[in-house]
C-alpha cells in the first residue's frame, strides 16, 4: 500500500500547482486508459500478475501509480520547459516498457503469455500518452472556445 501512495505524495509535493487541474486531468485519463486495457489483457490471458495488492486491481502500484505520475511530471516538466513532450513521452515509455516491466518479470511480478513482448508494451505506454495528450488539449481548446467569459 505504501509503495502506491509514495509516488501519490511525491506528486503532491511536486506538482506545478498553477497547473494542477491540467494535470491532474491528463494523469487521471492516462490512468483510466491505462486500467482498461491492462484489465482486458489479464481477462484475455495476455499477461498476469501473480502477486496483486488487491483481487480487484492487479499491479496498482506499477501501471496505476508509478506510470500515471511519472507520465504527469514529465509532461509538467515539458510544458514548463517548453520541450519536446512527444520525444521525453517515447523515452518514459521505452523505461517502462523496456526495463521496468522486465525487471517485473524477473522477480516473478509479471508474466507474458499469447505472444506479447515487451515492445508491446512500450507502445501501449506511448500510445495511452498520446491518446491522453490529445484529449487533454481537445478538451483544453473546448474550454478556451466555449469557456465561460469573465
Amino acid at each position: 500500500m505504501g509503495s502506491s501512495l509514495v509516488p501519490l505524495t511525491f506528486l503532491f509535493i511536486f506538482i506545478d500547482r498553477s497547473k494542477m487541474l491540467h494535470l491532474g486531468f491528463f494523469g487521471i485519463n492516462y490512468h483510466l486508459w491505462f486500467q482498461y486495457v491492462n484489465s482486458a489483457g489479464v481477462s484475455m490471458g495476455l499477461w498476469e500478475y501473480p502477486y496483486e495488492l488487491t483481487s480487484f486491481q492487479p499491479s496498482f502500484t506499477l501501471d496505476g501509480s508509478i506510470a500515471p505520475v511519472a507520465f504527469m511530471l514529465v509532461y509538467q516538466w515539458t510544458l514548463n520547459h517548453g520541450k519536446n513532450v512527444f520525444l521525453y513521452s517515447l523515452l518514459l515509455s521505452a523505461l517502462f516498457g523496456f526495463v521496468m516491466k522486465p525487471m517485473m518479470a524477473y522477480f516473478d511480478f509479471f508474466h507474458m503469455f499469447s505472444g506479447v513482448h515487451y515492445f508491446y508494451l512500450f507502445l501501449f505506454y506511448e500510445a495511452f500518452f498520446v491518446v491522453s495528450y490529445l484529449i487533454t488539449k481537445l478538451f483544453l481548446w473546448m474550454q478556451r472556445k466555449y469557456g465561460r467569459k469573465n
